[in-house]
């Protein structure tokens, strides 16, 4: 990006990241998604930001239930318990997945400079509202405001606390690779205004 850096987020240490990394993470069913903006018109999600409260209670990690039992109980032991009864239905406020914790991701900018970049990010889920934070080498902090609606994920993305763009995608809960997340992102610099692209996937860590 201007993320041709995210200053130098994008470039720098990640150009050294394997193709075959960013391939693999990048490669899936999903389809790219659709309706990214091709303009600056500012945060989309101005209520949701930098320095401003969340809009919602914060998601509890969804809990893996205990294994049951295999096969008929021993001759004369006690009838198990009766199964507790199901857990109420997590509260996603709209969202299919839950969404906060931390991901894997690998990308490709396309546009001005073409170049590989992987990382970390950690995400915290407020119903549907997203916050998600990313760290770099050089001191410089990306982090993303939004929402995930259906499998939908719209962000606006900061640098540094200053609004430069946005990233959208699709989540794909696939049975084989587990949960992804596949996303187009434009940003553009402060001052300049240059326009970057690329493209993005993240996986669970």
């Amino acid at each position: 990006m201007y993320r041709s850096g995210l200053y130098a987020r994008r470039g720098g240490w990640r150009l050294a990241v394997v193709a075959g990394v960013a391939t693999a993470l990048l490669a899936g069913p999903t389809a790219w998604a659709q309706g990214l903006p091709t303009a600056n018109s500012g945060p989309q999600f101005g209520q949701w930001g930098p320095g401003r409260g969340a809009p919602a209670p914060e998601t509890a990690a969804p809990s893996t239930p205990p294994g049951g039992r295999l096969g008929a109980p021993a001759p004369g032991a006690p009838a198990p318990a009766p199964a507790p009864a199901p857990a109420p239905a997590p509260d996603w406020g709209g969202c299919n997945q839950y969404l906060g914790g931390s991901w894997s991701y690998s990308g490709e900018e396309t546009q001005p400079t073409a170049f590989l970049y992987n990382g970390q990010v950690n995400a915290q889920q407020y119903q549907n509202w997203l916050q998600v934070s990313e760290s770099q080498s050089n001191g410089a902090t990306t982090e993303y405001y939004g929402q995930c609606n259906g499998s939908s994920v719209q962000l606006d993305v900061y640098q540094d606390g200053q609004f430069v763009g946005y990233q959208y995608g699709n989540v794909d809960a696939g049975w084989r690779w587990g949960t992804r997340v596949s996303f187009n992102w434009v940003t553009w610099q402060p001052g300049s205004g240059m326009q970057s692209q690329g493209r993005e996937g993240w996986r669970r860590s």
